[in-house]
């Protein structure tokens, strides 16, 4: 992880802990998912960047998915209140921006899976963010048997399996490469 001399944990948008706030307290937040993505995105989206690029596409790791769901309908929201005050006008709305660029991977996110239903499906997949130590491993299939207990098996395979290998564009039948002893 490289935050280019940005102070730990980093903080985006100019937003930093309150005067006199104890320090520690930035500590609990270094891993909520929805601002940095969500500031991203919006840069992306008044940039032009994806007008001009219609096929570029985006892979937010370690960011989780339980967010999403409130997270694109504020960025719908935010941009219906304050539409009058922007300089640019886009052209679509965020939540279409978000569907036709970019992509999300979720480590440990049981909410998510409990949530499929409010989920941009084509756009989330699973990962296991080996050797970190958020990672499920060794543990792995012991969590998707779990999480995704009450899911449909062809939900699962989409998120677990065929997203990754649609965004990554992988041939599922191609021989794997030995990995070294």
């Amino acid at each position: 992880h490289i935050f280019f001399g940005a102070p730990f944990p980093p903080f985006v948008n100019g937003m930093k802990p309150q005067p006199g706030a104890p320090a520690d307290a930035g500590v609990l937040c270094t891993r909520q998912a929805i601002q940095r993505p969500s500031w991203t995105m919006a840069q992306l989206m008044f940039s032009g960047a994806l007008d001009r690029f219609p096929e570029l596409k985006f892979y937010f790791a370690e960011t989780n998915a339980s967010w999403l769901p409130l997270g694109i309908q504020q960025l719908d929201e935010n941009y219906d209140l304050y539409e009058h005050t922007l300089k640019t006008t886009l052209a679509k709305r965020p939540s279409e921006y978000v569907l036709d660029h970019f992509h999300f991977s979720f480590i440990q996110d049981r909410a998510a899976t409990q949530m499929l239903d409010l989920l941009p499906l084509d756009n989330v997949m699973w990962g296991t963010d080996f050797p970190h130590s958020v990672t499920s491993f060794p543990n792995s299939m012991a969590w998707l048997d779990d999480a995704f207990a009450h899911a449909d098996g062809k939900v699962r395979a989409k998120l677990v399996l065929e997203n990754a290998l649609r965004f990554f564009n992988l041939d599922p039948d191609a021989e794997l490469t030995a990995t070294p002893a």
